[in-house]
């Protein structure tokens, strides 16, 4: 598996908490109920994502575990972290070969206070069954990194709507478009929400593509 620098880390995660601060549907489907419908989710397709939401609790959830990693380090003053949390929880029974060991909530509330002891079955379930428009960014927060946006896609993203062959301008219009012109998303509540154009719309005259590929990114993570 490939390692990725420091660097690409926080740009990763960046964008990841900028996609997911900007998910309107946050407010009605919380992040546990994507895992409960994910079999549902996985092959849902199509416009208005942001509004269904999809399998979010991966992305999401990587919010989630550095909030805990960042909380286990100042509850233990830099001593332990999510590591020894990890260590443990899937060490369980020592050096074993391969089987299969189910688990259930609390299993994991106590697999934490086994590192340090706090209230994390309030802290987990705050955060899965939160209805908050905004993300989980207290991990962020807690590693001494705030959320800004820029002109400029960071090389992350860069590199996402390279390989998707997309414009995103999801933190200022509020739309990502396909470079054939089709678009693909409109964020519910943006600007482009207020009228034109809707997902799958397409550009069969070219002037979308045109005024988009003359634009700036606008606001970017």
């Amino acid at each position: 598996m490939r390692h990725l620098d420091s660097r690409t880390v926080q740009q990763r995660l960046s964008t990841i908490a900028a996609e997911y601060d900007n998910r309107p549907g946050r407010t009605w489907r919380d992040i546990q109920d994507t895992s409960t419908a994910a079999q549902i989710l996985y092959a849902a397709g199509g416009g208005w994502d942001n509004w269904r939401l999809n399998v979010d609790y991966y992305d999401e959830g990587e919010l989630i575990w550095l909030d805990v990693d960042t909380t286990i380090r100042k509850l233990t003053n830099g001593k332990k972290s999510l590591d020894d949390f990890v260590a443990k929880f899937h060490g369980l029974g020592g050096d074993t070969g391969p089987k299969v060991v189910p688990y259930t909530f609390e299993d994991v509330v106590a697999g934490l206070n086994g590192v340090v002891v706090n209230d994390w079955a309030t802290f987990l379930s705050l955060r899965l069954n939160s209805n908050a428009y905004q993300a989980p960014l207290g991990g962020l927060e807690n590693g001494g990194y705030k959320l800004t946006y820029s002109d400029k896609p960071n090389a992350w993203s860069a590199m996402a709507d390279a390989q998707n062959g997309t414009f995103n301008f999801w933190y200022s219009l509020g739309l990502h478009v396909g470079k054939s012109g089709t678009v693909s998303d409109v964020l519910k509540g943006g600007v482009c929400r207020q009228g034109w154009p809707w997902p799958g719309d397409e550009d069969r005259c070219g002037q979308w593509t045109s005024v988009f590929a003359g634009c700036t990114e606008g606001c970017c993570p």
